[in-house]
Parts: structure tokens; sequence; C-alpha cells
């Protein structure tokens, strides 16, 4: 890989996260996804995508537990 960025459009972006373009767009207008805009392009770091997914990530209920027993043992 060496370390290259990939960058798709916002087309592209919606198709790898699947979701609607307009969704897309209404996410990069009010900040909610990271995007870079070159004029009136926006373009999306596959980098960035992947780690704004993991951070919507919600717990399942069982590692809620493991996190629960872990902080009252110690």
């Amino acid at each position: 890989m060496g370390g290259e960025r990939r960058y798709m459009t916002a087309r592209e972006a919606a198709a790898y996260l699947r979701l609607s373009i307009s969704t897309i767009h209404k996410l990069s207008a009010g900040g909610g996804i990271p995007v870079y805009r070159v004029g009136a392009k926006l373009l999306f770091a596959t980098d960035e995508l992947d780690g704004w997914l993991e951070k919507g990530r919600r717990r399942t209920a069982d590692e809620l537990s493991a996190e629960a027993t872990d902080r009252l043992a110690g």
C-alpha cells in the first residue's frame, strides 16, 4: 500500500457507505462527515470514512457487560 491515501468522489463515498448521495451531501454540508472541498467538488478519504464509521459504532450488550465487569473488578 505504501501509505498512499485514497480519495473518493461523493458518489463513490455514497456507494462505499451504502448511503444515498443526498445523505452524503447533507452530512458534508453540516460537518457531520469528514470531507475535503476542492472548488465545488467534494472528496472523501477512505481511511477517514472508516474512522468516522468506527466512531459511530455502538457497543453490543456483551461488550457493555464486559466493560462494566472490568470496571467493578478493578
